[in-house]
């Protein structure tokens, strides 16, 4: 049996963990991202007001779709019907619910599909705003700033630091308990260094599993010596790269377990 430590926040985390122990596995939940609305509110005004202007609305995550109704909704705003686009399928599915057509990159999710479409290869003087989080990655808006696009980024929520306890998981690196890690993006990376700062070195030695090549660079960066990038950013790839890579992760817990022995 494994133990897999995941840091994907809210209901898709949560889903993971069950995935895991479904397939026999254990996991451990430690949410390394929570969420806080935006705070700015005379600056939200401002964005609803430009809404109708605009050509093309894209939400980038599924948190912005959430965030996003939630304001329309206390704010008692009529929902303008515009061309609406999602960065992938689990963010278009939540528009979709709510009635929306949208174009989404079905085949590589994220910013880098959605710049692929043929609907966002051409788009000088279109008036496009981004419904996201605040200091959140930056490359489709200055992407589609230099195709000639006019975009507005309307931030709905920010992303912060969790306050939970995480004693018990810098309990388990320290005995070895932990044979891969789980990261739906370079934020979760990133606040793992913070909040386990103590067992940073034993961390890096553990398997990192992303879903990106560029999270892949970035956390190489950071020192993780082996990272493996799943197809998608669905819960079954995180579940078929745990299977692919299962006799390599049970060597390297035999190796883990034969190192703490002779420690002891």
């Amino acid at each position: 049996m494994l133990s897999i430590l995941v840091t994907r926040p809210g209901q898709r985390g949560l889903q993971l963990c069950k995935r895991i122990e479904a397939e026999g596995d254990q996991a451990i939940y430690l949410p390394t991202i929570d969420f806080a609305p935006y705070q700015n509110q005379k600056q939200l005004t401002s964005w609803i007001n430009q809404l109708d202007e605009q050509d093309v609305i894209i939400f980038t995550s599924e948190r912005a779709v959430i965030a996003f109704f939630d304001l329309y909704f206390k704010k008692n705003e009529p929902i303008p019907v515009k061309k609406i686009a999602a960065v992938g399928r689990h963010t278009a599915k939540l528009l979709e619910q709510k009635g929306f057509n949208v174009i989404y990159p079905q085949h590589e999710a994220g910013s880098e599909g959605l710049l692929h479409l043929p609907q966002f290869t051409s788009v000088a003087h279109e008036k496009i705003m981004l419904i996201t989080g605040e200091n959140g990655r930056d490359f489709l808006e200055k992407t589609l700033r230099l195709r000639g696009a006019l975009v507005t980024s309307m931030f709905v929520y920010k992303r912060i630091l969790p306050l939970l306890d995480s004693t018990h998981v810098a309990h388990a690196f320290k005995q070895r308990k932990i044979d891969a890690i789980i990261a739906a993006s370079f934020d979760s990376v990133h606040n793992l260094k913070i909040l386990l700062h103590d067992v940073w070195p034993l961390l890096l030695k553990v398997p990192l599993i992303v879903v990106s090549e560029r999270i892949k660079i970035l956390a190489k960066d950071l020192g993780f010596q082996t990272i493996w990038v799943t197809r998608d950013t669905s819960l079954q790839a995180f579940i078929d790269m745990l299977e692919e890579k299962r006799i390599a992760l049970c060597q390297i817990k035999k190796k883990m377990e034969q190192q703490q022995k002779k420690k002891q």
